[in-house]
């Protein structure tokens, strides 16, 4: 009996590298967009302190130059929690990006897989053929010596 091979074995092996590849730059996204969004719930954190600060001291009664410098610090926050939505929004992208890649990659290695199966199939359907064949062979060879 013939062992199976398959002549695309090899294109099998360097979809598997570029579908690993694939998730590794997927998992870097990912773990890139959790920075972000992380970064942007501080920038909120520090804003809602400050609003609660610029609350107290406003209170207290302050001079209209410390509340216009809040207010320019406040502008900050806006400011820097809006460029990390953009941010974030850039990350969500480009993860959406990389699975798409992954998909792709998983997709045509799943082609050639099935490719394989099938050869496999063909292949023991023909082993099994000759088999009979040959049996049936031995069979006929020995009807013939006994007669």
């Amino acid at each position: 009996m013939n062992k199976f091979c398959f002549k695309y074995e090899n294109i099998i092996d360097i979809k598997c590298r570029y579908e690993d590849i694939a998730k590794g730059k997927l998992n870097e996204a990912q773990q890139r967009l959790i920075v972000q969004e992380k970064e942007l719930e501080h920038l909120k954190s520090q804003s809602e302190n400050y609003k609660n600060y610029i609350n107290e001291i406003v209170s207290e009664g302050t001079s209209a130059g410390t509340i216009m410098q809040c207010n320019s610090f406040l502008e900050y926050y806006r400011t820097n929690i809006e460029l990390q939505g953009k941010r974030i929004e850039e990350c969500k992208h480009e993860v959406a990006k990389r699975r798409h890649e992954l998909m792709k990659v998983s997709q045509a290695k799943k082609v050639l897989e099935k490719l394989k199966e099938k050869e496999k199939e063909n292949f023991l359907v023909i082993e099994k053929k000759e088999e009979m064949d040959f049996i049936d062979g031995l069979v006929t060879f020995k009807n013939f010596q006994t007669k």
